[in-house]
This record gives structure tokens, C-alpha cells and sequence, in this order.
């Protein structure tokens, strides 16, 4: 039985996205072989190099390059997450990134690593379904900033929303690491602690979300459901960028703007949205990839 070692950046301030990340991973390799794997909490809980790691997965904004040349003397094959372009990696590992148009942060790269690019290198659960239905009027708004939510867009937004738009019903998913206050109404329903399955069905009940650009973005590409994007840290920028310019999703500079975005959210622009969602490929070349590293 193969074993693999899963190595991320975790707590409030990391987020949940590195730790979701993996496990979604985890769970895709589950699938493709038999293995036991490790979540390592840090470095010094790794095994020593004479024991059986058959691959290490590496998901960071923390660790050098020094580190990764560590690493990878502990195993034969390391995937490592990378959204920026951030460090140059060993030559022996395989860098992935699967942000929508990726490839255009590595057009002058001199990474030395095998690189894994783009949507459809894409790490999603079966559980977000895409749904091309699209009613007149929005009805439901998905409302999901991600797992500590720094910036308290949930109690904002809630009451901001509940007060323009009081016969929509909203859907508030609270992540893991919140622990601001939430604004309550009457048309408000909170949700804490929702597995992917529900979470991939309250996706396609709403007919938009309001999003940070983490990787829920890929999740709600994969639903198909139109998206209107707020930035909680410096690096979803290329991400939400991406979308925009693709004509998939909207993007709020600022909390003042969201109003005004879902007012001119019609008909029309939401069916557009779901049509070019669709048409993406997410994920389709992942399962492959993983065969050929790590298999």
C-alpha cells in the first residue's frame, strides 16, 4: 500500500483553502489507488528518510526552496501547490496550478520542475454538478467567504443585502475559522459546517453567489452558478481577474459596488455566465497527471 505525506499551511490565518485543497487530493488519490496518507501538521512530524513516503504533496506560501530540496530527498516524486510563481522549485518535483489561465505567470519562467497548468489540472469534487437552469428574477444568493472571512464580508454583506433586497433569500455559509458577529433577518438562513455534497446542492438551489476568490471560485465554476467576486487577499487577484475577462464572473472592487452589480445581473448576463461555464474543462486532466507522477 502506497503512503502519502500531506504537507500545508493551516490555522485562522492560513485560511481553510490549503487544507482543502489537500484533502480533495487525498480523497482523488484514494480513488485511483490504495494508500494510507498523512496529514503533516509540521515538519518536524515527518518520518525519517529510511521510511516508506512514496510521495509528498506540498501546499505553502510558507516553505523556501531550501525546504523543498529537503523534502524531496525524503521521497521519490513531491506535487507542489503553487499560485503565484512564487519560488523556484526542485528540478525533480512537479509544480501545480490549476487557476484559470495559469500558463500566462510561467510565460518567461526558468522553473527547472515539470509544471502542471491551468483548469484542467483543476483539484474538485464530484459533489459541485453544473445546473444550466436559469429562472427570470434571482430568487436565492449564495453568500461564501471562505474559512476565517478576515474582513467580515458575512455580517457586511448580510445586512446590506437583507435591507435592498428583503423578498430574496439568503444563504450564508459561515466557514470553519469565523468568529466575527452575523447579521440576522428574516431572509437570511446560516449555514456552519456543510460538507461538500451540501454544499455542491445549496450551489445549485441559488441562482448567484457572492464570493472571495479562493478555491471556492472553482467549485462555483464547476456548478455553473454566476458569480459576483470580492478579493480577500492579494493573491486571488489573478484568479478573479481571469474570470472576469473571460465574461464568467463579475468583480466587486469594493463592498459598495455589490448592489449595483446584482441589480444589472439579469436575465440575460446569468444565462451567458452558465453558458461559458459550461463550456470549461475543470479537473479533466488531473486524474491522468496523478497516474503518471505518483502511480
Amino acid at each position: 500500500m502506497k503512503r502519502f505525506y500531506f504537507f500545508y499551511d493551516s490555522g485562522r490565518s492560513a485560511g481553510l483553502g490549503h487544507t482543502m485543497r489537500c484533502k480533495k487530493l487525498a480523497y482523488i488519490l484514494g480513488e485511483l489507488t490504495q494508500a494510507q496518507m498523512f496529514f503533516v501538521p509540521n515538519l518536524q512530524s515527518l518520518p525519517k528518510k529510511d521510511s516508506q513516503i512514496d510521495g509528498i504533496i506540498v501546499d505553502s506560501y510558507v516553505l523556501q526552496s531550501g525546504h523543498y530540496e529537503a523534502l524531496l530527498t525524503l521521497c521519490p516524486y513531491m506535487l507542489c501547490f503553487d499560485d503565484t510563481n512564487r519560488i523556484a522549485y526542485p528540478f525533480q518535483s512537479f509544480v501545480l496550478n490549476p487557476a484559470l489561465g495559469a500558463q500566462e505567470l510561467y510565460v518567461d519562467n526558468k522553473q527547472s520542475a515539470t509544471l502542471l497548468l491551468g483548469l484542467s489540472y483543476a483539484v474538485t469534487s464530484k459533489d459541485f454538478l453544473p445546473n444550466l437552469e436559469c429562472r427570470q428574477d434571482i430568487q436565492d444568493v449564495l453568500l461564501s467567504f471562505g474559512g476565517a472571512d478576515m474582513l467580515n464580508f458575512s455580517h457586511l454583506l448580510s445586512q446590506i443585502l437583507a435591507a435592498h433586497f428583503p423578498k430574496v433569500r439568503l444563504h450564508l455559509v459561515l466557514g470553519k475559522y469565523f468568529q466575527g458577529e452575523v447579521f440576522k433577518s428574516q431572509n437570511l438562513k446560516i449555514y456552519r459546517n456543510l460538507d461538500s455534497r451540501d454544499f455542491g446542492k445549496l450551489m445549485r438551489q441559488c441562482d448567484i453567489a457572492l464570493s472571495c476568490g479562493g478555491g471556492t471560485l472553482l467549485e462555483l465554476a464547476s456548478s455553473c452558478l454566476p458569480t459576483i467576486v470580492l478579493s480577500c487577499a492579494s493573491n486571488q487577484n489573478f484568479q478573479i481577474a481571469q474570470f472576469k475577462k473571460l465574461g464568467a464572473f463579475m468583480h466587486a472592487q469594493d463592498i459598495t459596488e455589490i448592489v449595483p452589480l446584482i441589480e444589472s445581473f439579469d436575465f440575460v448576463k446569468r444565462k451567458e455566465s452558465k453558458q461559458i461555464l459550461s463550456c470549461l474543462k475543470i479537473g479533466d486532466r488531473l486524474e491522468g497527471a496523478l497516474k503518471e507522477i505518483f502511480l
